[in-house]
Protein backbone atom coordinates (compact mmCIF):
# COMPACT_ATOMS: atom_id res chain seq x y z
CA UNK A 1 0.00 0.00 0.00
CA UNK A 2 2.63 2.20 0.91
CA UNK A 3 4.73 1.48 -2.07
CA UNK A 4 1.98 2.52 -4.19
CA UNK A 5 1.27 5.93 -2.40
CA UNK A 6 5.51 6.90 -2.45
CA UNK A 7 4.99 5.82 -6.41
CA UNK A 8 1.71 7.66 -6.70
CA UNK A 9 3.57 10.93 -5.14
CA UNK A 10 6.45 10.36 -7.55
CA UNK A 11 7.42 13.18 -9.72
CA UNK A 12 10.02 12.34 -12.56
CA UNK A 13 13.47 13.78 -11.88
CA UNK A 14 13.10 14.59 -8.07
CA UNK A 15 16.13 12.47 -7.18
CA UNK A 16 17.53 14.55 -9.49
CA UNK A 17 16.55 18.32 -8.51
CA UNK A 18 16.24 17.43 -5.37
CA UNK A 19 12.70 18.45 -5.03
CA UNK A 20 10.60 16.19 -3.47
CA UNK A 21 7.15 17.58 -3.17
CA UNK A 22 5.21 17.27 0.50
CA UNK A 23 2.77 14.90 -0.48
CA UNK A 24 6.23 12.28 -1.44
CA UNK A 25 7.69 13.47 1.97
CA UNK A 26 4.58 13.16 4.13
CA UNK A 27 4.08 9.38 2.21
CA UNK A 28 7.74 8.21 2.54
CA UNK A 29 7.93 9.26 6.21
CA UNK A 30 4.64 7.42 6.76
CA UNK A 31 6.16 3.96 5.30
CA UNK A 32 9.57 4.75 7.08
CA UNK A 33 7.45 4.95 10.39
CA UNK A 34 5.53 1.85 9.33
CA UNK A 35 8.42 -0.71 8.85
CA UNK A 36 10.52 0.43 11.94
CA UNK A 37 7.41 -0.24 13.84
CA UNK A 38 7.48 -3.15 12.71
CA UNK A 39 11.32 -3.82 12.90
CA UNK A 40 11.05 -2.83 16.73
CA UNK A 41 12.69 0.65 16.58
CA UNK A 42 10.13 2.29 18.44
CA UNK A 43 12.17 5.47 18.89
CA UNK A 44 12.38 6.13 14.78
CA UNK A 45 9.03 4.61 14.36
CA UNK A 46 7.65 7.27 16.80
CA UNK A 47 9.77 10.22 14.93
CA UNK A 48 9.27 9.13 11.70
CA UNK A 49 5.68 9.48 12.32
CA UNK A 50 5.63 12.94 13.77
CA UNK A 51 7.14 14.07 10.68
CA UNK A 52 4.65 12.24 8.62
CA UNK A 53 1.86 14.01 10.78
CA UNK A 54 3.91 17.40 9.67
CA UNK A 55 4.04 17.16 6.06
CA UNK A 56 0.66 15.75 5.87
CA UNK A 57 -0.55 19.54 7.64
CA UNK A 58 1.52 21.09 5.07
CA UNK A 59 -0.24 18.51 2.35
CA UNK A 60 -4.08 19.89 3.48
CA UNK A 61 -3.53 23.45 3.79
CA UNK A 62 -5.00 25.71 0.79
CA UNK A 63 -2.98 24.65 -2.31
CA UNK A 64 -1.41 21.76 -0.89
CA UNK A 65 -2.99 18.93 -2.68
CA UNK A 66 -4.99 17.46 -0.01
CA UNK A 67 -4.18 14.35 2.40
CA UNK A 68 -1.60 11.68 0.46
CA UNK A 69 -3.06 8.66 2.03
CA UNK A 70 -6.03 8.94 -0.36
CA UNK A 71 -6.90 4.78 -0.26
CA UNK A 72 -8.86 3.72 2.58
CA UNK A 73 -6.50 0.75 3.27
CA UNK A 74 -3.56 3.42 2.95
CA UNK A 75 -5.54 5.15 6.25
CA UNK A 76 -6.29 1.98 7.84
CA UNK A 77 -2.88 1.37 8.05
CA UNK A 78 -1.91 4.47 9.03
CA UNK A 79 -3.97 4.27 11.92
CA UNK A 80 -2.99 0.56 13.13
CA UNK A 81 0.50 2.44 12.81
CA UNK A 82 -0.59 5.25 15.13
CA UNK A 83 -2.29 2.41 17.67
CA UNK A 84 0.56 0.32 17.77
CA UNK A 85 3.07 3.39 18.39
CA UNK A 86 0.38 5.15 21.70
CA UNK A 87 0.66 1.34 23.65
Amino acid sequence: MFRDAIWREYKTGQEVSKTPTNRYIAVQRGAVSLLATIDGYTREAEMSRAHCDLWRTFCCEPNGGGDPFTSEMEMVLYGKLTGMLNR
